[in-house]
């Protein structure tokens, strides 16, 4: 019954260890890993320690080893994980369970949690492609994605990254923005918005590493609509006083000999 939701009451992550007071206490995915690989401890690596790297000196943990399986973790010891959508057929059903109708080879060498999925327990959990689904799916898909290798790892230089993009597009677009006109200045944002967009994805599918491109997209977004808005006044007063310059100012009245031969 223990969950640690997002902001959003999304659940993303699942935690394998716990403090409670100066004690560290496994959760149930790992405790259950650690029955079914027959391992006596689990081990915590933190960041340069343990021959583990970091970007700092003290980010936090790195890896959770369990038996064999070697894990990585956010800095707070949790898996991040990649879901799926949910899968009645990975249940089986208490009453078949409470009358003997459970084939033996369904459950032989398995790891089985055992859970509820009636709504007034109240352990409906949101994920971000199921708006409800119990509990003890999240326990049973983050041990899935473990055993698996279908990790996803936020690392801890991952700010430092999309920091860095953020002030590579700032250096690019600088010079190239009094140069062109706003529409061609904003099709090249929106080209590196998907071009961003397209590189978190890859990354995500590919390397199992998650970084934010909205971030970076915002922060692009928002620079180039400054620095437009900035370069359209400073355009507006050098046309203002453009124009102040050649517009003649009223005239004096003429003397009046000048009058007399100028009839």
């Amino acid at each position: 019954m223990n969950w640690v939701p997002d902001r959003d009451q999304i659940v993303r992550r699942v935690n394998l260890v716990f403090r409670v007071g100066d004690t560290l206490v496994p959760s149930l995915v790992a405790e259950a890993l650690r029955v079914a690989e027959g391992a006596s401890t689990i081990v915590l690596k933190a960041s340069n320690a343990s021959g583990q790297s970091g970007f700092g000196s003290a980010t936090g943990l790195n890896h959770i080893q369990i038996g064999d399986a070697q894990i990585p973790t956010d800095a707070s010891g949790a898996v991040i994980l990649r879901f799926r959508h949910s899968k009645p057929s990975a249940f089986i059903p208490a009453w078949q369970v409470l009358s003997d109708a459970v084939v033996p080879s369904d459950i032989a060498g398995r790891i089985v949690l055992v859970g509820t999925s009636v709504p007034g327990l109240l352990d409906l959990r949101s994920t971000p492609i199921d708006t409800a689904v119990p509990g003890v799916e999240i326990h049973e898909q983050a041990i899935e994605n473990i055993l698996s290798g279908r990790n996803l790892v936020r690392p801890d230089y991952a700010l430092a990254v999309e920091e860095a993009i953020i002030l590579a597009i700032a250096l690019l677009l600088t010079p190239l923005m009094p140069r062109v006109s706003a529409p061609w200045l904003f099709a090249s944002a929106a080209g590196l918005g998907v071009a961003l967009l397209a590189g978190g994805w890859a990354a995500y599918n590919f390397a199992g590493l998650l970084f934010d491109p909205l971030y970076p997209i915002v922060a692009l977004f928002c620079f180039v609509t400054v620095v437009t808005f900035y370069i359209y006044r400073y355009s507006e007063q050098q046309r203002s006083r453009i124009k102040s310059v050649f517009v003649a100012e009223p005239s004096a009245p003429l003397p009046a000999q000048l009058h007399k031969s100028a009839s």
